[in-house]
């Protein structure tokens, strides 16, 4: 499958204070942009406490968070990207590496190859089910 070639979606801030879901690759229903806007909450908040980031699964879309935004520097703040059929960190990372706007938005906490693969290893579990 080419990564590259699949919905992708980022939610976050757009150049302004507020988080806002943004289709990058292919149309998405209603249903999936409410679900994937699920990850402004409070179960990813602590999620990505620790670590910095996480990792979420929801139907066929791997989710990268972290609490961090290019244009909004208060607390609460996130940034996700989704890419529908990734199945690792190294796929979300060639998707951002693949656009400026994503390395840029994400330059803060970029994936690591063994990123998903460690979170599976710890048993953690996605707030977005």
């Amino acid at each position: 499958m080419d990564i590259l070639h699949c919905r992708i979606a980022y939610y976050g801030t757009l150049g302004k204070p507020g988080h806002f879901f943004r289709p990058l690759r292919g149309s998405f229903s209603e249903h999936e942009t409410q679900s994937l806007s699920r990850v402004d909450s409070a179960a990813f908040h602590e999620a990505t406490a620790g670590a910095g980031y996480c990792y979420t699964l929801w139907r066929k879309f791997l989710g990268y968070v972290i609490p961090f935004s290019v244009d909004d520097r208060r607390p609460g703040c996130v940034s996700a990207i989704f890419v529908e059929g990734a199945e690792s960190s190294k796929d979300i990372c060639q998707v951002i590496n693949s656009d400026p706007e994503l390395r840029w938005r994400f330059n803060k906490r970029l994936p690591k190859p063994n990123d998903f693969l460690d979170l599976i290893a710890s048993n953690d579990q996605s707030p977005l089910h």
